[in-house]
């Protein structure tokens, strides 16, 4: 039994990339510096953000993990922002003495740690397939993801990481499709793709290129073979029970609906705005910021239309599943949001990425970084061998892309998100010299934002 254990033992070591673990967790730490100091006042400043106190700790705190689980929030479940947010409690436990005042800043913390995890997960997915020098400039792309409109809403903010969940599942897909058949590994992708789908329902629309995998395509289905070709799919298997799975957010979609919300983004769509929603914020907004004012809808068209025909080039056909796959998955993200949110379209104006609208884009501007990079990764290793050449490309690309980033306002000297509303701490030093209970907390972003809570909980704190 010993020498078993130690034969899987080392198995299991056999198949771990050592050298990309050791670079994802050096990449890991460089990200979550370069989110903290993209904004550091949800973190300096600390207090709950919208529905981070009033819906999703609140939860949390009054009953508990499991029971918020099958909360739905706007007619869905997230439990991947109820995951994060439970992480960010343990922390404080951990870290702050469970205080209460100090939830806000183990929130914060933990949105950096999940958003840099985002940004150096290609790493693991794409370090066989992508030179390391173009991975740089993916996970430095990445990191410095254009939110000029609310950063304050996402970074170190809770509520609107649900939108990275599309972007996950994609990746977790992209992973899979690379899997054989018989790959032990599919359960597991499996299991972050539910997670993902009972995040953002979006999820569900990306499934279909499952039929892409290895032992689930059509034509394998023609088999006469039945026996043999059920015994040792384990994609197959997995698949069927992910299905199943997935029933359950579906489910509770169709019987309960979606709730509408009067008069939030529901003014008349602007068709005439579609081109720059589609093919310039949802597409390219992620690497031209270098040029990105000066676009218009033909041009903008033209530069799309220009990276599909090179996707479509001999030369690219390493990771052409991939590239279409991005761009299906970015336009149809899009097409539901816009489907359910049309007043978006207000707020285009003319290719000036203004408006506080990050949180509904950046998902597909993760995705589409990645297709990008992907792209000419491919393009320049398929035209040369040398390293030089292909770090001299790297080192262009990340001039041409990756530094204009930098001067946008969304990594300026930030001030606080409003400076009406007083940090958390200060907040409740003076509530609790009140004698108040329960006592009445007023978070961010505005003052019509109240969360209740019991003097026990809120001046005292509890360990979780």
């Amino acid at each position: 039994m010993k020498l078993s254990t130690n034969n899987f033992v080392a198995k299991w070591r056999s198949h771990i990339d050592w050298t990309g673990v050791i670079l994802f967790a050096l990449s890991f730490v460089a990200c979550f510096i370069g989110f903290y100091l993209r904004y550091r006042n949800n973190f300096q400043f600390p207090n709950f953000f919208a529905e981070d106190g009033t819906i999703f700790t609140k939860n949390l705190l009054d009953h508990g993990f499991l029971s918020s689980l099958a909360t739905t929030f706007n007619g869905y479940y997230v439990w991947g922002l109820y995951v994060i947010n439970k992480i960010a409690l343990i922390l404080n436990a951990i870290v702050y003495h469970g205080t209460f005042a100090t939830i806000p800043k183990a929130i914060a913390i933990t949105s950096y740690a999940f958003l840099a995890f985002c940004a150096t997960v290609p790493i693991l997915v794409f370090r066989r397939y992508i030179k390391l020098p173009f991975l740089i400039v993916l996970t430095a792309l990445l990191v410095l993801v254009p939110m000029p409109g609310n950063s304050y809403a996402i970074i170190g903010a809770l509520g609107s990481l649900k939108f990275a969940f599309v972007y996950l599942a994609f990746l977790l897909l992209v992973l899979r499709l690379r899997q054989k058949r018989t790959s032990r590994w599919i359960p597991v992708i499996d299991l972050g793709i539910v997670l993902c789908a009972y995040t953002t329902s979006t999820t569900y629309l990306l499934l279909p290129i499952i039929l892409w995998q290895d032992g689930l395509r059509p034509k394998d289905w023609l088999t006469r073979n039945w026996r043999q070709y059920i015994q040792g799919n384990i994609a197959l298997w997995s698949t069927l029970v992910l299905g199943l799975v997935l029933l359950g957010q579906v489910w509770i979609i169709a019987t309960q609906g979606l709730p509408k919300l009067p008069g939030y983004l529901d003014q008349p769509l602007n068709y005439h705005r579609l081109v720059e929603i589609f093919a310039g914020r949802s597409y390219l907004y992620g690497f031209t910021q270098l040029f990105y004012h000066a676009l218009r809808d033909w041009s903008a068209v033209l530069l799309l239309g220009i990276l599909c025909l090179l996707a479509s080039l001999k030369a690219a056909r390493t990771n052409r599943q991939l590239y279409w796959f991005a761009f299906y998955s970015v336009g149809i993200t899009t097409l539901l949001l816009i489907t359910n949110r049309t007043g978006i379209s207000a707020f285009f104006t003319g290719y000036d990425g203004r408006g506080p609208i990050d949180q509904f884009f950046y998902g597909q501007n993760l995705i589409f970084d990645v297709a990008f990079i992907a792209l000419l990764a491919t393009l320049v290793d398929s035209f040369t061998k040398k390293r030089w050449h292909q770090l001299a490309a790297a080192g262009v690309l990340l001039l041409l892309t990756v530094a204009p980033l930098l001067s946008t306002t969304s990594f300026r000297q930030s001030s606080p998100i409003q400076p009406g509303i007083q940090p958390l701490p200060q907040m409740l030093n003076q509530a609790c010299a009140l004698y108040d209970d329960p006592v009445a907390i007023t978070v961010y972003p505005v003052s019509s934002f109240i969360m209740i809570e019991p003097r026990s909980l809120a001046c005292q704190g509890r360990r979780y």
